[in-house]
């Protein structure tokens, strides 16, 4: 279940396939992609910050690289509905501590990567009425 407070085996398991595929030779970082929409997107985001190492390219569509801020904000038309997703974190402290810690927007740290072949595509969105494009640059500009 990667929902809620669970949302970090989500990344664990990306993370795991990823290994497992390098290790066995199936693949290397320096060969290695991954794709993600919206959520998909996230979770991708958050991978790069973690171990950036692991993929020579991310592309990312309509990242949902600020979940904290979308999800506090309910004059966004679907907050309420992703609450069963994500958690509420105006009313749960524990809720906005947890998505705070794996929020790519949040979580945008410096970092050397050695190798020459690593890259970001990101596509955002002008119409998307939830996934702001200010959050994109900003992550993408950290």
């Amino acid at each position: 279940d990667g929902r809620l407070l669970n949302k970090e085996t989500s990344f664990k398991d990306l993370e795991s396939c990823l290994l497992h595929l390098h290790r066995a030779g199936y693949s290397s970082p320096e060969l290695t992609a991954a794709c993600g929409t919206s959520a998909g997107g996230m979770l991708v985001a958050a991978l790069c910050n973690r171990r950036p190492g692991l993929l020579a390219a991310a592309v990312m569509k309509v990242p949902f690289v600020d979940v904290l801020s979308v999800m506090l904000d309910r004059s966004l038309p679907l907050t309420a509905q992703e609450f069963q997703e994500w958690g509420n974190p105006e009313t749960f402290p524990e809720v906005f501590e947890y998505i705070k810690s794996y929020c790519p927007y949040h979580n945008v740290k410096a970092q050397v990567i050695s190798k020459p072949y690593y890259r970001y595509v990101i596509h955002q969105s002008s119409w998307s009425e939830v996934l702001n494009s200010k959050d994109v640059l900003h992550y993408i500009g950290t």
